[in-house]
């Protein structure tokens, strides 16, 4: 990956997918990463780099899920990033139909109340 790969403030989910789908490699990948969980520990420096490296993955996880199943299972396997509410691409708790999605997105907003 020739230019730099980071950027993280003011992004929006469409300035992030379109950095990840930049990602083909492995140590392109941890190099986000790297970036990533450095730019969450500058806005937040209390936060640790365990903690902000979760964050980070289940962010990638979230936003994959706005991409095709391929895209999903390329994010999981690059960056051990998967949906931080239906797991992994064929997990037992993904969703099948879009019933059940919004079954799961109430019931997680009840458990939040």
């Amino acid at each position: 990956m020739a230019e730099p790969i980071y950027h993280w403030k003011g992004m929006t989910v469409g300035d992030a997918l379109a950095q990840l789908q930049r990602v083909e490699r492995r140590e392109d990948a941890d190099e986000l990463l790297r970036q990533w969980v450095a730019a969450a520990r500058l806005e937040e420096p209390s936060l640790p780099e365990d903690s902000a490296l979760q964050c980070v993955r289940s962010n990638i996880g979230y936003m994959g899920g706005y991409s095709t199943v391929a895209f999903q299972k390329h994010l999981e396997e690059l960056f051990g990033a998967v949906h931080p509410f239906f797991g992994p691409v064929g997990g037992k708790q993904e969703p099948k139909t879009l019933q059940e999605t919004l079954e799961m997105g109430m019931r997680l907003s009840k458990e939040k109340k």
